[in-house]
């Protein structure tokens, strides 16, 4: 049975705060204090899981994933981060993965003025790491106050895996695929996550996680390789076990949405907001930026402009959707608001652009 040996020192700042004071919140990756660490990935792995956890709990807008995904190979003050991600609270925290053992300290902090609202030590076998997850994520939904359903309660005892073995090649896997290339360059990133993923599964065969996002590494690849139909096919294969073993993972509706609104599938437009739509209904947090851009192609300005509004309240920090969000402001002939955008998000003037459209 696993057991956790917590050293609960440093509680600090044990009263619980308003709700109202801390509406956003972000979880850097855990930094590793071995040196020259091969295992520098499972530090963003830990931050992930929480993200998801939490981001799916309550009335909090949780930065994901990719937000945080350049803080894992950046030394930067904690708060600094925070402020740059422009969040009210912000977890930290290291990690010392050594033999059997792993020992973890975290640190939830309110931005505004330092003060930590807990902190825990945690020194266990690296096969209890799911405890860690299940505490740090319970904790901070009761520090932060949230008011949390009954179904949220479930999603947030959730695990995917109970084999660490698997879950080790999982978090490796997405270290990579969530650094993968957005264009037609060599996608070493893709393959290198596709054979992790693939290890994974074959130590849990019911990893449904493991199988989604096996099936959206297939898809991405597809778009850049001779060989794209038989990978679509096999994509469609992963995301079809994924969905029988978890039913609810948003996941497996988001890779939907990639394939069918391509060539592959002959840009299925309707089915792919359905698939859309649907991830957001299980998780708001995703799916906002393709949506954004089905609903610019096909004429939908004003929902276009709202899924880009909230793609920026999820990850105000993201250029990729700074940038798609001018271009549409531009492609639509609308220059004064462009503007406004740009001096928004940028601080920037007009350009020659904006004058020859005026």
């Amino acid at each position: 049975i696993a057991w956790l040996v917590s050293a609960r020192m440093f509680r600090q700042g044990s009263t619980p705060l308003p709700q109202t004071e801390i509406k956003s919140f972000a979880v850097l990756p855990l930094k590793s204090l071995a040196p020259n660490a091969a295992d520098d990935y499972l530090g963003l792995g830990i931050a992930d899981t929480i993200i998801t956890k939490v981001s799916q709990a309550g009335d909090l807008t949780v930065r994901p994933t990719s937000a945080v995904r350049k803080y894992a190979d950046q030394e930067i003050d904690s708060l600094e981060a925070a402020r740059q991600l422009n969040v009210d609270a912000v977890l930290d925290g290291t990690f010392l993965h050594a033999g059997d053992r792993l020992r973890v300290n975290v640190n939830l902090l309110r931005v505004r003025d330092g003060a930590s609202l807990w902190a825990e030590k945690f020194d266990m076998r690296f096969t209890d790491i799911f405890t860690i997850q299940d505490e740090v994520s319970r904790e901070v939904a009761t520090r932060l106050q949230l008011k949390l359903s009954p179904t949220e309660q479930t999603r947030l005892a959730k695990r995917h895996t109970t084999n660490p073995e698997a879950y080790g090649y999982y978090t490796k896997a997405m270290y990579y695929f969530s650094d993968r290339r957005f264009s037609g360059e060599a996608q070493d990133e893709t393959d290198t996550a596709i054979q992790l993923l693939k290890k994974a599964i074959e130590l849990d065969p019911n990893y449904a996680l493991a199988h989604a996002q096996l099936g959206y590494a297939y898809a991405w690849l597809a778009d850049f390789k001779e060989a794209g139909p038989s990978l679509i096919a096999s994509a469609k294969e992963e995301l079809n076990v994924a969905e029988r073993l978890d039913p609810q993972l948003p996941e497996v509706h988001v890779a939907r949405c990639f394939i069918l609104w391509s060539h592959f599938e002959n840009w299925q437009t309707e089915a792919a907001i359905r698939e859309a739509r649907y991830a957001k209904q299980l998780d708001p947090s995703i799916a906002n930026q393709v949506l954004a851009a089905i609903y610019y192609h096909i004429g939908l300005e004003e929902l276009s402009i709202r899924e880009y509004e909230s793609a920026l309240e999820q990850d105000p920090t993201s250029d990729t959707i700074k940038r798609s969000y001018l271009f549409l402001f531009s492609q639509l002939a609308r220059p004064d608001e462009w503007l406004v955008l740009n001096q928004k998000l940028y601080s920037r003037g007009a350009d020659v652009n904006y004058y020859l459209e005026k």
